[in-house]
């Protein structure tokens, strides 16, 4: 998967064709949220790589494909959706919330894209924050903007200011490329790497980036309910209670289900999930 999210009460996912899909955990009913997106079974990549909620329960979906160059598509609580293209998005990869405001990752252009009033007005400032070269993973910690790119670095910008992209760490021989990227409370990062198949965690206040899973084959990201993460994946999954490594093995196109002892479960099989997110 390429991202994950949450409401806070149920899982969201793309598939490899495009679309949106809702996991209900109360009975793990699986319902449609957005058709696949046209062409998206022709793409070289699939078009929908990026999900995040609002405080309100809007849902807002990175579609690479939307009037042919990019764009994002809304979706309120209730059902009403709405589509907005713009050349600022063209090349968009990651998106994130911090509940009022959206950031997006734009692989192109090597920038961040920031989006005020996305439930109103949906404006648009397109070199919010610059300097990275090709990121994909973005999350806001704090008072932060964080992002992964392709030469290995973690930098971070203000997110009420901007500007000029500056590393938290040094570049770590690309061990800090990241398609998906997720903060918690405390401050530290969680990096899904599908290149050398792992999760790692970067505390707060550290400069090495530690192994919290291996052997998750293609962990494009991964979501938060409380103490419980949960993992898309395209291949094999991790997470066991003995030791820093994966036990549990699941199959391609599943999600996984890890809980605070370590232990996992396959939550859904059969998916091809290329992002997740929790309601």
């Amino acid at each position: 998967p390429i991202a994950l999210a949450s409401d806070g009460t149920d899982i969201y996912f793309t598939t490899a064709l495009g679309g949106v899909r809702r996991h209900r955990l109360s009975d793990g009913a699986v319902l449609e949220v957005l058709a696949p997106a046209p062409g998206g079974s022709g793409s070289a990549f699939p078009a929908r790589t990026g999900l995040a909620f609002d405080a309100a329960g809007t849902l807002y979906v990175v579609d690479r494909n939307l009037s042919g160059s990019g764009g994002v598509i809304r979706r309120t609580a209730g059902g009403t959706v709405t589509a907005f293209a713009d050349p600022a998005f063209s090349g968009v990869f990651g998106i994130a919330s911090d509940g009022t405001t959206l950031f997006l990752s734009n692989e192109d252009d090597g920038n961040v894209v920031r989006v005020s009033d996305p439930a109103g007005a949906f404006v648009i400032a397109d070199d919010f924050a610059t300097g990275a070269i090709a990121p994909r993973g973005i999350a806001r910690r704090g008072t932060e903007i964080v992002v992964s790119d392709a030469e290995g670095s973690l930098l971070v910008a203000d997110a009420s200011d901007g500007g000029a992209l500056t590393p938290l760490v040094a570049p770590g021989a690309y061990s800090y490329i990241a398609d998906g990227l997720a903060a918690n409370a405390a401050g530290d990062l969680f990096l899904a790497q599908p290149r050398s198949s792992a999760v790692r965690r970067l505390a707060s206040g550290e400069t090495v980036a530690r192994i919290e899973a291996a052997g998750v084959r293609l962990a494009f990201g991964s979501s938060r309910i409380g103490a419980t993460w949960y993992l898309s994946t395209m291949g094999l999954g991790l997470f066991s209670d003995s030791g820093p490594g994966f036990s549990a093995s699941a199959p391609d196109g599943a999600i996984l289900e890890i809980s605070p002892d370590g232990s996992s479960r396959v939550l859904a099989r059969g998916t091809l999930p290329i992002g997740l997110v929790a309601s």
